[in-house]
């Protein structure tokens, strides 16, 4: 095939190179999944596909070959883009295994705090209602000084088992440091949040009577909704005020954000 032919060739086959570079750009890869897979594959036979027409196109030597003595290039081919593709999803779930540990707290698995006010954002920028809960444990500070701070990390790693029970798999559950946690109730108003969190409160009181040793422990509650402040920063702030009045009016409760006048606490 003269040059010219072959260049018409190689620009018809363009579209499609193009087509495979937008389904790496687009394709969340960095997502596990069977899809991720599929499109691997039909990726890699892309791959091959361009590469080999591209040979037979503008190599005239080649194309006379029979199939058998084509087949060791076609092979270096698939050799090639294979490597290729091993290393761009090593690279990316690297890149995810990355991401992840900047966002979870290393000692309960949850959610951390950067985690959570990214969530949060994100919360703002849909057009749907959405509740907080911001948690402060009672008592935590005499359990950790009396029974150490080995005991104090297992009482975090199981008050924390005991929030994901009472949440669905659409909340975010996050841990803000020390004995703070918050949970984000997406599409959820205060009347489900207050449910939530007396769930929360239960399974708090669950995890007491498994542990007699940590009699003691309790939590305040603050419960403030997306109607309560325009910005996360001040929703954070009200929900956490909310929470001091919970923890004044003797702990183990639930106050809100929206009684701003006179903030009222509610007991479990």
């Amino acid at each position: 095939m003269n040059q010219s032919g072959a260049a018409i060739a190689l620009g018809a086959m363009a579209p499609l190179l193009i087509l495979l570079l937008y389904v790496f750009r687009a394709v969340p890869w960095t997502k596990a999944g069977p899809w991720r897979i599929v499109i691997a594959l039909v990726a890699l036979a892309s791959l091959m596909f361009i590469g080999a027409e591209g040979v037979l196109l503008t190599d005239d030597v080649v194309a006379g070959l029979d199939p058998i003595h084509q087949l060791p290039l076609f092979v270096a081919i698939l050799a090639a883009a294979t490597a290729a593709m091993v290393a761009y999803l090593e690279g990316a779930r690297a890149a995810e295994r990355a991401r992840r540990l900047a966002l979870t707290d290393p000692l309960t698995g949850l959610r951390n705090r950067r985690a959570f006010e990214e969530a949060l954002k994100v919360s703002y920028e849909l057009p749907r209602p959405f509740s907080l809960l911001f948690i402060d444990l009672d008592g935590f500070k005499l359990v950790n000084d009396r029974l150490g701070h080995e005991s104090g990390d297992k009482v975090l790693q199981h008050v924390a088992g005991g929030f994901l029970k009472a949440v669905r798999a659409i909340d975010v559950v996050a841990r803000l440091g020390g004995d703070e946690f918050a949970i984000l109730l997406p599409t959820s108003d205060a009347g489900s949040a207050e449910r939530v969190a007396r769930r929360a409160l239960e399974e708090l009181a669950g995890v007491k009577r498994d542990h007699p040793e940590w009699s003691g422990l309790g939590a305040s509650i603050g419960l403030a909704t997306r109607r309560d402040a325009s910005a996360a920063e001040t929703l954070i702030a009200r929900a956490d005020a909310a929470m001091y009045v919970a923890k004044r009016a003797g702990g183990q409760r639930i106050a809100f954000a929206s009684d701003a006048a006179q903030p009222i606490a509610r007991s479990a």
